[in-house]
């Protein structure tokens, strides 16, 4: 039996948390970063929060990575929003 539409594990409700992702990343990007003591406070715990569930020797992107990877989450988001509109309901 397919998931409700719009509701949890649904296509829908993937692309409500990317598109919420995507926000929250655009909002504290570089040129945002410590001007807002709020969202630098969430970067820090979501840096926490991935740091503890995948731990690795990882070293921080620069602004010319954290741009690319904005941009192509983006062109990932908008060729799901395709396919998932393309679904009949």
């Amino acid at each position: 039996m397919p998931a409700d539409l719009g509701g949890p594990g649904s296509s829908e409700d993937w692309l409500r948390h990317a598109r919420s992702d995507l926000a929250l990343a655009s909002a504290v990007g570089p040129h945002a970063m410590g001007a807002n003591p709020v969202l630098e406070s969430v970067v820090t715990l979501t840096d926490y929060a991935v740091t503890m569930r995948y731990p690795a020797d990882t070293e921080p992107i620069d602004e010319k990575e954290l741009i690319e990877a904005i941009r192509l989450a983006e062109a990932v988001v908008r060729w799901a929003e395709g396919k998932v509109n393309d679904i009949p309901h």
